[in-house]
């Protein structure tokens, strides 16, 4: 990963603070006023779990549609659909979860 010196303490407790922590925590800081107006509007978080790392770091905000832990970057389907977190196959990151059981069940 990029960010394996990310490592921090934190101030108060002497804790340590692993880099993916301390990306996630970022990343969830930033994206909360957007995130509360996407719930609130009905429309889609910029943050989600990422289906290969499975960080909670895959952005999706702008022009940013990627993972910011692991680079993962979800293109479009067989069927021209943008892939995200939230509709991209378990197993198959080409593909979205209807056309990977479509391609499923004719095999």
């Amino acid at each position: 990963m990029i960010y394996d010196h990310a490592d921090a303490t934190c101030r108060q407790c002497g804790e340590e603070i692993g880099a993916e922590t301390l990306i996630e925590t970022a990343l969830k800081a930033h994206s909360s006023g957007h995130d509360y107006e996407a719930v609130k509007d009905g429309g889609e978080r910029a943050l989600e779990r990422c289906p290969e790392c499975s960080c909670e770091s895959y952005v999706m905000y702008d022009d940013e549609n990627g993972c910011a832990w692991c680079q993962l970057e979800l293109g479009k389907c067989s069927l021209e659909a943008s892939l995200t977190p939230n509709n991209v196959a378990w197993d198959n990151h080409g593909f979205c979860s209807y056309c990977d059981y479509k391609l499923g069940k004719d095999g």
